[in-house]
């Protein structure tokens, strides 16, 4: 029959479920990290990101899905690491948008929290990148949603979702000429696949098997890549939370293009 609607407590045992499954890949995310910086902190980044977020929900008896998803994505948001945590923030800020207000949500209103989810992801990068996350994200979200109808369960959603990840994580390696080369998938891309697997199998009921889902990295990173010899111009990643305070400017009416214009004038190459 499938899950018709959810509440919050299935909605946060569904997010450990996603954290369980990145966790037991992130070496493996690590090893395939070589854009936009072959820096092997994917996997690390991402999985920080996402414990910070479950970190910061409180165990309260509320059955609220939209208390849990505030709670949820303030947590990933202050806990960001990296470029991959940043936009990984963002694709549940977009879908917190939406479920806020929501009590329980059915298929319809978690379709419509993914598509908010895309809009601000994109939205919040610069420049965005296809061949990325986004892509990944937005593509695997469009084509569930397009395929929903009222007879359609939450099961039906993740596991379209799910099975256009992953045929979009493949394309990856086409879409960027610095996967092409190295000859992976992108990183983040298969982080998030990583995260709609667990958050699948936990609302079937299924726990993560720690030894059968374990894999063995096959691409250590290439630390002679990088020598006394090289030139590093702007290889790391900084993150920084700006508080507005009503003593020096109006943060209503504050616009945001005033931090990215001048980051991108320093350098910034991609600026979220």
């Amino acid at each position: 029959m499938g899950t018709k609607t959810i509440d919050g407590q299935c909605y946060v045992r569904m997010l450990f479920g996603g954290a369980a499954m990145l966790s037991l890949h992130a070496k493996e995310l690590n090893a395939l990290n070589v854009f936009p910086v072959a820096d092997g902190d994917t996997g690390t980044n991402m999985l920080k990101t996402i414990e910070g977020g479950l970190s910061a929900i409180e165990k309260e008896s509320t059955e609220s899905i939209g208390e849990f998803s505030k709670q949820f994505s303030r947590g990933v948001l202050l806990s960001a690491r990296g470029n991959s945590g940043v936009i990984l923030s963002q694709i549940f800020a977009g879908i917190n948008e939406v479920l806020k207000e929501q009590d329980y949500a059915d298929v319809s209103v978690i379709a419509d929290a993914y598509r908010q989810g895309i809009e601000k992801s994109y939205a919040a990068v610069q420049n965005p990148t296809e061949g990325t996350m986004l892509t990944v994200f937005r593509e695997s979200t469009e084509y569930a949603a397009q395929k929903m109808n009222e007879d359609s369960s939450l099961e039906d959603f993740l596991r379209l979702h799910i099975e256009e990840a992953r045929r979009s994580l493949a394309e990856t390696k086409h879409l960027l000429p610095a996967l092409a080369e190295a000859d992976v998938v992108d990183s983040g891309a298969a982080g998030y696949l990583y995260i709609a697997e667990g958050m699948y199998q936990a609302l079937e009921g299924r726990e993560v098997n720690y030894e059968n889902k374990k894999k063995k990295t096959e691409n250590a990173v290439n630390i002679d890549l990088f020598t006394r010899d090289s030139v590093l111009e702007y290889g790391y990643c900084t993150e920084f939370l700006l508080r507005l305070t009503t003593n020096k400017v109006d943060p209503d009416g504050f616009e945001v293009s005033r931090v990215t214009t001048l980051l991108k004038e320093l350098g910034g190459e991609s600026v979220v």
